[in-house]
């Protein structure tokens, strides 16, 4: 309960990550010393401070946060292989990635940023919290969509260029940074590679290939 009384120590890390197992991790609901009632109680407060660190202090979104972990351990790696070396582009993956990757610059300030946008992350938040039914769930993405829209405006609009899978997804970029250069690169498969073999069953089938440990996939 610590996270409570101190929530901003580490940038509010330990309360974005007690906020995620508590209260929407699959393994939560086990008996962890908390009776169910009291339980409650404990992620409503959690969620409640996430929701006023993200509102009034600029909370990173939870997936920042998460991600920023393995890059402590990466980032003695890079200013030692590469400290005093030029670079000319810091490309990063997902815009949640938009913290690491000012550090990075931080340490080569040469560099341009590249964003490829696998999603426009707010949108997805949101669209998570409508279709969710269970109201704290629901809570939760609507606040996370909040920190990724704040966070996704500063990651494209300090990029020098940035890549989206669909026109779709480049209207919603300029709707909040309206100044960010972007390119439109679709997701694609090589449909001469990928073509039926053999007989052709008769009944209706269907192929997902997707992991399922994400969530866009699960609701899909």
């Amino acid at each position: 309960c610590s996270v409570l009384v101190c929530p901003w120590r580490r940038q509010g890390r330990d309360l974005l990550h007690a906020a995620v197992f508590h209260g929407h991790h699959p393994t939560s609901r086990s008996s962890r010393g908390l009776g169910h009632l009291a339980r409650r109680v404990y992620v409503r407060m959690l969620e409640a401070e996430v929701a006023a660190g993200t509102w009034w202090f600029g909370l990173q979104p939870a997936r920042s946060v998460e991600r920023a972990l393995a890059f402590d351990r990466l980032r003695p790696i890079i200013q030692q292989r590469w400290s005093g070396k030029r670079f000319d582009v810091v490309w990063f993956e997902n815009s949640y990635l938009f913290p690491q990757a000012i550090d990075l610059r931080a340490s080569f300030p040469g560099a341009v940023l590249v964003c490829n946008a696998h999603n426009v992350e707010y949108s997805l938040h949101q669209r998570l919290g409508d279709i969710a039914v269970d109201h704290s769930l629901k809570r939760w993405f609507r606040v996370q969509a909040s920190a990724m829209r704040n966070l996704e405006r500063r990651a494209f609009s300090a990029s020098l260029l940035t890549f989206a899978c669909s026109k779709d997804d480049e209207r919603l970029i300029h709707g909040i940074a309206p100044q960010a250069c972007t390119a439109v690169v679709p997701n694609g498969v090589d449909v001469d590679y990928f073509r039926a073999r053999g007989d052709r069953a008769q009944e209706p089938r269907l192929l997902f290939p997707g992991t399922m440990s994400y969530r866009a996939n699960q609701e899909a």
